[in-house]
């Protein structure tokens, strides 16, 4: 590996950042993070100002949003051994690759243990996940593309966009995601040339992201297949379809359009075609009404004495049951009330101040997400140390009275949220 001048991060809520001018991969090896244990200035004003010049675009995220990582970093960042630990991460993203049986990927639940270990918000963490989703896909896709310029296949034909939809998108993934994305291109008409190239392209990126340990998605949202695979004026023939629907059925894997990120080619590709999604959206109050449903279907996991359900082998499926309901809410109010946001608290912050619920019911909503993101990751890792297949599904037996009662807590929330997308209340 020669030297490397640029890196690009994505995230979930944002355009990819790059860091220019970078050291050599030589002098990163010889650098130690245990130097990190001297005291080091870090303020909130600090930390608040760097990671806004991290960004290319900065204005996408909020001040709420800067104001909440910049705090969360200097409160992890005083303790000496976090410091060391956080100047270690950095320097094995920069070193590793994120491909391979010891890529960055492959030991994402080691540290995502180590995360929750030390109180780290859970949304925090499933924001990591969410972060290296994205920069696998960024890398699968220029890989790809060299490949298919290797096989005597050219160069993209015309401009194009890959975006990560879904959680990842979102920026609140679990351990058990699966790939989500699909290809916007400038022009062309299925079957021509440039379908033909993007076609080729989209199968390669699917397949080394699952080799990469990303399965392929089960409901076939993968840019390898056409109906995740267009132009930007077939996108929006497709979009103008959508809001016209007339089931909630109809709009099976539809709705996570809506949490897609760019994070490779022209981004303004793919930005142009989510705003154009929301446009379309927000103007037809039908579709809006048709998404909401989605969350109204919803029913507690919990017994008429107000205990958590669970099935037979003693788990409660929290994402049915919880998470799913919420993040369906928060999007169909986001696209009601016009909030360009994509992680679920984000948007329900921006319907907060769009005057939509009391101050109270978002806070309570907003830790529920927390709360049950948590009680989901937790599971999972113990799962997989356990060898048992990872899924959203909790053991509500291995959790105390105190998990416990949160947990209902959470679940009430949950109601509100979804009583904010009722009749009458937009």
């Amino acid at each position: 590996m020669g030297s490397v001048r640029t890196i690009v991060v994505s995230g979930s809520d944002a355009a990819p950042f790059t860091w220019t001018r970078l050291p050599t991969v030589s002098v990163v090896r010889l650098a130690r993070p245990e130097a990190a244990v001297l005291p080091l200035p870090m303020t909130r004003g600090m930390a608040r100002v760097t990671l806004r010049r991290m960004f290319s675009q900065p204005q996408r995220l909020t001040a709420q949003s800067y104001d909440a990582a910049a705090g969360e970093f200097v409160r992890v960042y005083k303790r000496p051994a976090y410091r060391v630990a956080f100047f270690s991460s950095l320097r094995q993203i920069y070193l590793d690759d994120a491909f391979g049986d010891e890529g960055f990927w492959s030991r994402l639940p080691t540290l995502a243990a180590s995360l929750l270990s030390d109180a780290v918000d859970p949304r925090m963490v499933s924001s990591v996940i969410s972060a290296e989703i994205c920069v696998l896909t960024r890398r699968a896709s220029e890989l790809a593309e060299a490949r298919l310029a290797q096989a005597g296949k050219g160069p993209p034909p015309v401009g194009y966009a890959v975006l990560v939809l879904g959680s990842a998108g979102r920026g609140e993934s679990l351990l058990a995601a699966d790939q989500d994305n699909a290809i916007v291109y400038e022009r062309g008409e299925p079957g021509t040339a440039e379908d033909q190239w993007f076609e080729a392209l989209g199968i390669e990126i699917a397949s080394m992201l699952d080799a990469a340990g990303v399965p392929f998605c089960k409901g076939g949202v993968m840019a390898r297949n056409a109906q995740w695979r267009m132009s930007v004026a077939r996108w929006k023939t497709t979009i103008d379809g959508w809001v016209r629907r007339q089931r909630p059925q109809d709009l099976l894997n539809v709705d996570i359009f809506f949490d897609g990120v760019p994070v490779h080619g022209t981004l303004a590709l793919g930005e142009a075609i989510w705003n154009y999604a929301y446009d379309a959206g927000r103007q037809s109050p039908a579709f809006v009404k048709l998404l909401s449903e989605l969350a109204r279907n919803w029913r507690a996991p919990l017994t008429l004495f107000g205990n958590i359900r669970s099935d037979m082998k003693g788990r409660t499926d929290l994402k049915k049951g919880g998470l799913l309901p919420l993040v369906t809410a928060a999007r169909a109010l986001s696209i009601r009330h016009d909030v360009r946001a994509r992680s679920t608290v984000e948007r329900f912050q921006g319907v907060a101040a769009a005057g939509v619920g009391s101050p109270q019911d978002t806070e309570a909503i907003i830790e529920a997400h927390r709360v049950l993101l948590g009680a989901v990751l937790r599971q999972q890792l113990a799962d997989a140390e356990a060898g048992v297949p990872l899924s959203p599904a909790v053991d509500v037996g291995g959790l105390s009275k105190e998990e416990r009662e949160k947990l209902r807590a959470a679940l009430g929330a949950v109601r509100t949220a979804v009583d904010l997308v009722g009749e009458g209340r937009f």
